[in-house]
């Protein structure tokens, strides 16, 4: 996504201004995403970044008066609307934040209610392990909400980050239209693509969550009795908490992840822009054709503060996800094996659909921390084709700089700043997952291993 050029009037080409570089602004680019987390009570912005604004920062000072002279009143008008439309966009997340704690409420109080009375033996286990799936998503979705309303609500952390892309977006140094054009194609293209695929996951979600309050029908019994367990079948109050908060729930589970990514995919296209110019400005001598090794750093240390000012945004919420998650997809397994063949099929469908929904959302969150780590690190290999023999010693300072800071780094995505997420991440939590999914198949066979009994479907449950 290189820079687009936008030519000045004919009177400033004249006397010399060379025409502003201005980049898209990283608020338009997500704005697909960020108009469906709106509607969740996800996001709001006190003061979103404007391409006026983003122009203005790129136009030398001596121009800016006369081109802001006679547009202050409409500009101000502009400004309190936007005031007053993010104003009213943060009430609206305070009160989607208010329903969702309720909603959690009613959920926590199921989930005390259908455990309290169950012995922990081989025969409830799964009963018991189902239950607590049910908790842990309610925690998850808690937790998430307010870590992503945090950035929202914290000037410091979501304005930081389009300011840093206005700032630091990498810049094309050859006068080439169709790589310009090329990378940001790629983006809308891979963008698009990505809030369909979100907003089919969505469209399936909601339906999880409040078609079995809807429609009367037997097989959705089950689904319909963990919803109202611990209150009367008929309760109206019960049933407008749950389908109201059932949807909103669904866009905080889902579309947090999706937004990383599409994150992901703009940072990780500009370091991979950068790589590649970096590659072609080295020819077979060894020698920068283009540009000089310093004017390549400084772009690439500019990158590396925007993906700072999103792992400042984001890195609490990353480690929470990986965490619940994890949990999730261990106990789900176990509930899906005990409970096979002794509840009603679509209520194991959405056990397995929920299943995979956990799986995917660390799948998507490594995936778009590995590909940010490996685009991050690249240039190596094009440093090392440099031939250093007329290196001067200030030169040989900037490869140096440039050198400790691929390899001494790890760029990217971060768990609470605790650990980088790369190839290794995968590794240790895929040891994790089997070594504790092994010991929860364990534990059944230690409380019980003679104990023929068949775990009674929740429905029927004697304390009910």
């Amino acid at each position: 996504m290189c820079a687009k050029v936008h030519p000045l009037p004919v009177s400033d080409r004249a006397s010399g201004c060379h025409p502003p570089e201005t980049p898209e602004n990283l608020y338009s680019m997500f704005r697909p995403i960020l108009f469906l987390m709106r509607i969740g009570g996800l996001f709001f912005l006190q003061s979103p970044p404007t391409q006026a604004a983003t122009n203005s920062r790129h136009i030398p000072q001596s121009t800016v008066p006369d081109v802001e002279q006679g547009k202050t009143e409409c500009k101000n008008h502009a400004t309190n609307n936007k005031d007053c439309y993010e104003f009213r966009s943060k009430m609206y997340c305070c009160a989607v934040f208010l329903l969702v704690w309720v909603f959690a409420g009613k959920f926590l109080y199921s989930f005390q209610f259908g455990v309290k009375d169950l012995s922990f033996t081989t025969a409830n286990l799964g009963n018991i392990v189902m239950h607590s799936s049910y908790a842990l998503w309610v925690i998850q979705v808690m937790g998430s909400h307010f870590l992503i309303l945090q950035a929202s609500w914290s000037r410091g952390q979501m304005m930081r980050l389009f300011e840093a892309w206005d700032r630091f977006h990498f810049v094309c140094p050859f006068d080439d239209p169709q790589c310009d054009e090329s990378s940001a194609k790629i983006f809308r293209k891979t963008r698009n693509v990505l809030c369909t695929i979100a907003l089919v996951h969505l469209i399936i979600q909601i339906s999880s969550m409040v078609l079995s309050l809807t429609v009367p029908i037997k097989e959705y019994s089950e689904l319909k009795y963990f919803a109202f367990e611990g209150y009367p079948m008929d309760n109206v109050p019960v049933m407008i908490i749950s389908f109201v908060g059932g949807v909103f729930t669904s866009f905080i589970f889902i579309l947090p992840s999706y937004f990383l990514l599409i994150m992901a995919l703009a940072f990780t296209l500009d370091f991979r822009h950068l790589h590649t110019d970096l590659e072609r400005s080295v020819n077979d001598s060894g020698a920068l054709t283009v540009k000089s090794l310093e004017w390549f750093r400084k772009r690439h240390s500019g990158l590396c503060e925007i993906v700072d000012a999103a792992d400042d945004m984001i890195c609490v919420w990353i480690s929470w996800i990986i965490g619940n998650c994890t949990m999730m997809v261990l106990v789900l397994v176990f509930a899906v094996y005990q409970t096979f063949d002794k509840l009603k099929i679509l209520t194991e469908l959405e056990l397995i659909y929920w299943l995979l929904s956990c799986f995917i959302q660390v799948a998507m969150i490594l995936y778009a921390g590995i590909s940010l780590t490996r685009e991050a690190h690249a240039p190596l290999t094009a440093l090392h084709r440099l031939d250093q023999t007329d290196f001067t010693p200030p030169l040989t300072s900037q490869l140096q700089t440039f050198l400790n800071k691929l390899t001494s780094d790890q760029i990217g995505f971060t768990a609470w700043k605790m650990f980088t997420i790369n190839n290794e991440t995968f590794l240790a939590l895929l040891g994790m997952y089997c070594t504790y999914q092994l010991l929860l198949f364990q534990l059944q066979f230690d409380l019980d291993p003679g104990d023929p009994s068949k775990t009674p479907s929740p429905a029927n449950n004697t304390h009910t």
